[in-house]
């Protein structure tokens, strides 16, 4: 169910959601035209369903067997696992959502509601549907029944008609489909509309491929509770004057939507058609391995000479711990003497079904993005971050270019702040939230430490500076003492004449005996003076 052109980013997604699940009945049925429950397109516009017959007509998983026992279709999870890795990759670490510097109380807030594990999780998981659907929505949701405070909800980029104007959203429509008990006819849809500074809430009654018409939000139990918070009728006031949603694109541009004006401002996403096609023929190169594997089980030919009858009607067999046989004659095959016991078994092309496998699969994680190590695809291994950064080049860029992306979440950060603070209570932020994303490697303690000591050598960093990197997590007052204890421990008088008597205390025990040492040394010089010299005769 959506509107023109949107169908096609329904349609497109539920492509992409077979591969994403990797259910090979899911993948059968989109290519031969059934239909899998996710969306009924049976109905679906003549341009979609065109494209999509073209597609299958050249899909290895839209063919229909031809032989009485078709071979086993296998399925490769690859593209399950381009978006684990893509998700993973962005979000190697949790961000950290910082406020203005100075503003504790702000930092408090921040610290309970956004630097928490919840959010992180959330975040990952937004981040692999974006990946595999060309991108998602962040949007600040609350029920009180629920958490004291807001959060943020991402929702899939087939579950929402966003609107544009200047490449920038200006409005998001959202809607659920309910449970209920009308029969399979009947579709139940909770629709959200996501404003500036405003939510209006309505419930649908229709069909598959039609909204239908508007029904009361107390019919619903799922939306019942809406009632008592919306003011003229269906509208819920934010107190603030902004949107409560923000987009995060996989990638840009898009060319598939390029000449849509209502869609070219969508994401990219990494399933696109060409990396389909290459999943298409990984799962035929694997299931062309796996069926050498079948052909090439060991296969013995016996003459009927040496079989043994088990008795009428129920055929014969063939012992193979029987080492003697009694005469039984010659065998013969076009004239010629054969043997009477044969053996067959079909090379297992290992090699060549390997090679090609891996060039697929190197040319597909080409085009997402992604550096061949970062699939475990190197021979050679990294040892430090520095080179581990050099081989995976292309996936520090492309995760560079996503986190450019994502440059919304400190807006979408703020407004949940503030929208917080209307329902909840307690003091909005004034400034903008700031977003900070962690490095994708860690150098190792050892590689910080001989940096660090570089850098002290040329007088080329503050001690802060140093300090700071050695423990980046470290708040402002943690670095300062430190700081001050190194300069306390710099600046220690150390005596160049070795301890003295005060180091050991008043109560130091004294030898009386004990000569001091400058008078031994006065009478050396006395001694050398009474040496006799060729000029001087001996007393």
């Amino acid at each position: 169910m959506a509107p023109k052109p949107h169908d096609q980013v329904l349609e497109a997604c539920r492509e992409r959601q077979a591969w994403w699940a990797g259910d090979p009945d899911l993948l059968v049925d989109y290519y031969r035209g059934g239909s899998t429950g996710y969306d009924d397109v049976s109905k679906a516009r003549t341009r979609s369903r065109t494209r999509r017959t073209r597609r299958a007509w050249d899909a290895w998983w839209g063919k229909t067997p031809s032989t009485l026992h078709p071979p086993r279709k296998l399925h490769v999870p690859v593209a399950a696992d381009i978006g684990r890795i893509a998700a993973s990759t962005l979000l190697s670490e949790p961000v950290t959502f910082r406020a203005a510097e100075g503003d504790k109380a702000a930092q408090q807030l921040v610290d309970d509601i956004l630097n928490v594990d919840d959010v992180y999780s959330r975040m990952l998981v937004g981040a692999e549907a974006a990946s595999m659907l060309s991108g998602v929505y962040g949007r600040v949701v609350w029920d009180k029944d629920v958490d004291d405070h807001t959060w943020i909800d991402y929702v899939d980029a087939d579950r929402a008609i966003p609107e544009f104007r200047w490449g920038r959203l200006t409005g998001c429509t959202f809607w659920t489909e309910l449970d209920h008990d009308l029969g399979d006819n009947v579709v139940l849809r909770h629709v959200e509309y996501y404003g500036k500074g405003r939510i209006e809430h309505s419930l649908y009654m229709g069909s598959r491929d039609n909204i239908g018409r508007q029904k009361p939000l107390t019919e619903h139990p799922d939306t019942q509770h809406l009632a008592e918070h919306l003011s003229d009728g269906t509208i819920v006031s934010l107190g603030v004057d902004e949107l409560a949603v923000e987009y995060f694109p996989n990638m840009r541009p898009n060319p598939q939507w390029r000449n849509e004006p209502a869609l070219r401002h969508l994401g990219r996403s990494d399933l696109t058609i060409d990396v389909i096609r290459l999943l298409d023929a990984m799962d035929e190169t694997w299931s062309s391995w796996m069926r050498d594997l079948e052909l090439g089980k060991g296969r013995m030919f016996a003459s009927q000479e040496i079989l043994t009858s088990l008795g009428a009607g129920k055929g014969s067999a063939f012992d193979l711990d029987q080492t003697i046989f009694s005469p039984i004659g010659t065998a013969t095959k076009d004239g010629e003497a054969v043997s009477l016991l044969e053996a067959q078994q079909f090379d297992i092309r290992v090699d060549e079904h390997q090679r090609t496998f891996e060039g697929l699969l190197r040319q597909a994680i080409s085009r997402v993005g992604y550096s061949p190590i970062t699939f475990g695809l190197q021979d050679e291994v990294a040892a430090t971050a520095t080179e581990v950064d050099a081989k995976e080049r292309d996936t520090n860029a492309t995760r560079s270019a996503k986190i450019r992306l994502w440059s919304g979440l400190s807006r979408l950060a703020t407004t949940q702040l503030r929208i917080d603070a209307h329902l909840f209570g307690g003091t909005a932020p004034a400034e903008p939230i700031e977003v900070e994303w962690p490095d994708t490697h860690q150098e190792s303690p050892r590689a910080v430490a001989d940096t660090v000591n570089i850098l002290a050598q040329a007088k080329a960093a503050s001690t802060e500076t140093r300090v700071r990197m050695v423990n980046p997590d470290w708040d402002d007052k943690q670095v300062e003492a430190e700081v001050a204890r190194i300069q306390d421990e710099d600046t220690a008088p150390i005596s160049i004449m070795g301890p003295g008597e005060s180091d050991f205390g008043a109560d130091a025990p004294t030898d009386e005996n004990d000569d001091d040492p400058m008078d031994e040394l006065a009478d050396d010089d006395e001694a050398k003076d009474a040496v006799p010299t060729p000029d001087s005769p001996a007393k």
